[in-house]
């Protein structure tokens, strides 16, 4: 909350802060680079090194998460809420936890689940092996075959439900012997359902990230989606279902990395600021709106609570 070092950490570490470095802003230029590295780095000796910053906070600036309430969704091998907000949000479950934002005077809370698109990946391999086969002689990418399959499930996956947790799991249950499985299956249920249930599995569980935080007040009202599950059309439609909020694809493809070169470009003084520069360079693609009727299907289906600020409560 200070921007230096914990003294209550230090002394029970037993460090020493004069061993520690200083504490910068990301888009500080703090040297630039030596004669020595300079063919080896492949960039001409004297370009500025500017600090930067994590990659989940570079992502954030890269998805235009760059102003209070406002809030992104990665979805890669694992995944990720993550917010921008004025003060660090301390969970009292410890469901989730705090990064700086690569902003000064921001913070970014994040709740992190493990296996989300590896959990997709999974399943590509292991019950659609098919599908990787038919793709390489269609000249299509695999999982556009498995969404297709997905969306001829209903919500719910009639009765079918994923548990995502094939790696143990952080967010919200931080425990490493948890284990995935499909509950409820019956002779009756199809791939498709198969498909659609890990997709909605690992929905359920960021809706449980994104209820520890409106527990503590926080309230975004649309998430921005990032990473190779945002090409999913079926995938951000079952998320703006089950989140009752509006999902943003974002055209971006390399947010993390765009993040970290906007902040290259504010500290090297070719671009005036973050939020300026993140309004510049993302945009919306497509925007994925609640549906009221599958909304309701679902929390009629897996009998869970309409999301609020209460949500802590109903937990």
């Amino acid at each position: 909350s200070t921007g230096c070092w914990s003294p209550e950490i230090l002394e029970a570490a037993d460090l020493d802060p004069a061993q520690l470095p200083d504490i910068r802003p990301s888009a500080s230029v703090v040297g630039t680079v030596l004669p020595s590295v300079a063919a080896e780095a492949g960039v001409p000796a004297g370009t500025p090194v500017v600090i930067g910053g994590g990659d989940g906070a570079c992502a954030a600036a890269g998805a235009g998460v760059v102003a209070p309430g406002s809030a992104y969704n990665y979805i890669g091998a694992s995944s990720w809420i993550a917010l921008a907000t004025p003060a660090p949000i301390f969970d009292p479950d410890y469901t989730t936890f705090t990064f700086a934002h690569i902003l000064p005077d921001l913070f970014m809370p994040d709740g992190t689940m493990q296996t989300a698109g590896a959990a997709y990946q999974w399943t590509r391999d292991q019950l659609c092996p098919q599908a990787i086969t038919a793709a390489a002689t269609l000249d299509l990418n695999p999982y556009d075959l498995l969404n297709a399959q997905a969306a001829q499930s209903p919500p719910g996956a009639n009765g079918l439900l994923f548990l995502p947790y094939l790696l143990g799991e952080r967010s919200p249950h931080w425990d490493p012997l948890a284990r995935g499985a499909f509950v409820g299956l019956t002779i009756r249920h199809t791939r498709a359902d198969l498909i659609r249930a890990v997709l909605e599995g690992v929905a359920l569980n960021l809706r449980l990230i994104l209820q520890a935080f409106q527990a503590q007040g926080a309230q975004p009202d649309a998430i921005r989606l990032i990473g190779g599950g945002a090409r999913s059309d079926v995938w951000l439609s079952i998320k703006a279902d089950l989140l009752d909020m509006e999902v943003l694809r974002v055209d971006c493809e390399e947010p993390a990395c765009q993040g970290a070169a906007m902040l290259a470009a504010i500290a090297s003084g070719q671009l005036p600021g973050l939020a300026a520069a993140s309004q510049a360079f993302h945009r919306v693609k497509r925007r994925f709106q609640p549906d009221a009727v599958r909304h309701t299907c679902y929390l009629n289906e897996f009998g869970i609570d309409a999301l609020s600020s209460d949500a802590g409560e109903a937990r």
